[in-house]
């Protein structure tokens, strides 16, 4: 029996690109479909069954919470510098959080155009490379190998906002 990834509704994948960098044989790339959506594409020939891209699928496989909270507790936060909030959306909350880590020699992960206009997901060491992060995009984005980096930033002991 096949136990590979397998998306038959659409709003069943967010083109996370969770399986693809999971997978222990490098069988699963990501395609565009019609409307330049991306979606799991297996290699049947190469996939062993081991089954690891449906396990980690995060809409596959919902995770149980413990203890959920009924009614959802809220918080609201804005940056009070005016030139970071006039520059940001959302309050500036992510250039005050992308601060905060990378005075503690973290990384910051988050999504920027490239210069064909594709929403990809980047990192950054610096202050100065995370305004290009800022603003909300509406777009679907693409991961890349963002998960690998992370894994690697963390096992070298380092903290990681995404």
């Amino acid at each position: 029996m096949r136990k590979h990834i397998s998306i038959a509704n659409k709003i069943d994948c967010t083109g996370c690109r969770a399986c693809e960098q999971l997978c222990p044989q490098g069988c699963i790339s990501m395609q565009p479909d019609s409307e330049g959506f991306i979606y799991p594409r297996v290699d049947e020939n190469a996939c062993i069954n081991c089954g690891i891209c449906v396990d980690n699928c995060p809409q596959l496989v919902r995770p149980t919470i413990k203890n959920m909270l009924t009614e959802p507790s809220v918080f609201a936060a804005k940056i009070k510098d005016r030139d970071t909030l006039l520059k940001s959306s959302s309050g500036g909350v992510f250039s005050a959080l992308a601060h905060s880590i990378l005075e503690q020699g973290g990384v910051v992960f988050g999504v920027a155009f490239d210069k064909d206009l594709v929403a990809r997901h980047t990192y950054a060491e610096s202050v100065e490379q995370i305004s290009s992060m800022r603003g909300s995009k509406y777009v679907q984005s693409d991961t890349g190998d963002t998960y690998q980096k992370v894994k690697t930033f963390l096992e070298l002991g380092r903290t990681v906002l995404y």
